[in-house]
């Protein structure tokens, strides 16, 4: 599979739902690293499958989001720091209004205004104070800074069956890398990488269009951006596919469901809209007796009132 085009579902692609049917026949320890977990739209359907999952989320604005969702499921845990490659005590954050997505250790927006400061830390050290050992799956999208999240990483000791990283060359360029140095730093850390490539984003806070699938060595758009997928050695491309085709196929169901309820509720719709029509036109003949009665009578008063013979003013004689 040197690229897969997006018309083999005409669907919006979503990564983690593909690597969701990829991991649920193969993961061990069900263990999910969620850095940059925002609203929890990732972790939730592992959550529902019985993981473990970490969050780390430094954006307060998100927190409450998150809250819900650990109290629906215990087996998530919330960490509000940001992690990178060196731990500290604190570091500035900014935020945008743009978008709640798109909060860094670094502005790359006019929009992003500084919101305070978050403390860091390395997921080595935060595997050796959990006592994490396994992980299956490692979820990044921290907005520029997804590279040093993985210099970051305990590899001796942990090595993660897929990794999901953010890229793109304008955000990380001034950081001082690109797409193709992450590329090889997972493969000489034996993961088989492929790029998930979309197109330029029109704007935060919308959404966006997926591109395709390939596979390094290959070119990519300078304005473009998109994820890497990572497999361990032991990646198996005929189960990507049928995950691929497991999501294609549960996006269209969710579709299909969706439509059909949409029709459902078209037609109460059109059936209330029929009603209260009826019942305006009820109230407008109802409306229409009752101002046309008094009306025709001031009509008749005043009509009788012109025909009348004038009066002798008062006092006259």
């Amino acid at each position: 599979m040197k690229t897969v085009e997006p018309q083999i579902c005409n669907i919006a692609m979503e990564e983690v739902g593909v690597l969701h049917a990829y991991l649920a026949g193969i993961a061990g320890s069900k263990t999910m690293i969620d850095v940059g977990a925002h609203h929890g739209t990732a972790a939730r359907p592992f959550l529902e499958d019985g993981w473990r999952v970490y969050g780390f989320e430094p954006d307060v604005r998100n927190h409450s989001l998150l809250s819900e969702l650990a109290r629906e499921h215990p087996l998530f845990h919330m960490d509000p720091r940001a992690v990178s490659d060196v731990a500290g005590e604190c570091m500035p954050f900014f935020t945008s209004e743009e978008s709640t997505g798109i909060s860094t250790l670094r502005p790359f927006r006019e929009s992003h205004v500084k919101a305070g400061e978050v403390g860091v830390t390395t997921l080595k050290d935060f595997f050796d104070d959990e006592g994490i050992s396994e992980v299956d799956f490692l979820k990044i999208d921290v907005e520029g800074f997804d590279f040093s999240v993985l210099k970051g990483m305990p590899w001796a000791s942990v090595s993660p069956t897929v990794v999901v990283c953010e890229f793109e060359d304008r955000k990380t360029q001034p950081l001082g890398y690109t797409v193709q140095d992450m590329i090889r730093y997972m493969q000489e850390h034996g993961y088989t990488v492929l790029v998930s490539e979309w197109f330029p984003i029109e704007a935060y806070g919308s959404a966006h269009r997926w591109k395709r699938f390939v596979s390094p060595p290959c070119t990519l758009a300078d304005t473009g951006w998109g994820n890497l997928l990572c497999f361990r050695d032991d990646f198996s491309r005929d189960l990507f596919d049928e995950a691929l085709i497991e999501f294609c196929g549960g996006f269209t169901q969710n579709v299909e469901r969706r439509l059909s309820n949409q029709r459902k509720r078209n037609a109460l719709l059109q059936k209330q809209v029929i009603g209260l029509q009826s019942d305006i036109e009820a109230f407008e003949n109802s409306l229409s007796w009752k101002l046309t009665r008094p009306l025709s009578q001031a009509f008749a008063w005043a009509k009788a009132l012109l025909h009348s013979p004038p009066s002798k003013a008062r006092g006259a004689r």
